[in-house]
């Protein structure tokens, strides 16, 4: 009884087992792989604060200053990454910066420069992990207490240096368009991916 059972259900042929294993294999792949791929390519950590200092170009009255500022990584693949970043410089002026009324009126001495920028950022990533950054802004310019403000769109480029999985150093150079006696900033700092 028993051998009539087993001659009624025939083992499969190693080949169809191959054929069967490598179709189902291919399907797995197929499905699997993109995502795997990018879960590798693309980084958990999207979230960067930085701070640091930066030298203002153009107006010889402002002396260095400090800069901090977060950025959000929205794309993020193994050659590029494509964040949205914002900081906020302070530059302090130096001694010859004064306005003094005609004598014998007051002089009232400036006290600091601040930018406010908002930008985009396309990353081009070397194979040591460091990354070339081009992007554009708007940056917003506030001299005190004159209250002196002016908007002006801008450019960036820049390198990005990691120091382990999570920290890096980041330099630059800020670009201002249009009229304004700053021009823009070259800035320098340390950062933190979250």
């Amino acid at each position: 009884m028993l051998e009539t059972a087993e001659a009624s259900f025939p083992s499969p042929s190693p080949s169809a087992c191959r054929m069967s294993c490598g179709v189902v294999a291919a399907l797995f792949f197929a499905i699997a792989m993109p995502h795997l791929l990018a879960t590798q390519a693309t980084s958990h950590r999207r979230v960067a604060v930085f701070a640091g200092a930066a030298f203002e170009l153009g107006d010889p009255e402002v002396e260095m200053g400090a800069r901090i500022g977060s950025a959000v990584t929205v794309v993020s693949r193994s050659e590029t990454s494509l964040r949205i970043e914002a900081s906020y410089g302070i530059f302090p002026l130096g001694p010859q910066a004064s306005l003094c009324a005609p004598p014998p009126g007051p002089c009232e001495r400036k006290d600091d420069m601040r930018v406010l920028q908002l930008g985009v950022t396309l990353g081009f990533v070397q194979p040591p992990g460091l990354i070339w950054t081009v992007g554009a802004g708007v940056y917003d310019v506030l001299a005190s207490p004159q209250n002196a403000e002016y908007v002006r769109p801008g450019w960036t480029v820049g390198l990005t240096a990691p120091l382990g999985s999570t920290a890096f150093l980041e330099f630059g150079w800020h670009g201002m368009l249009g009229p304004g006696p700053t021009l823009g900033f070259i800035p320098f700092g340390f950062g933190v991916r979250f």
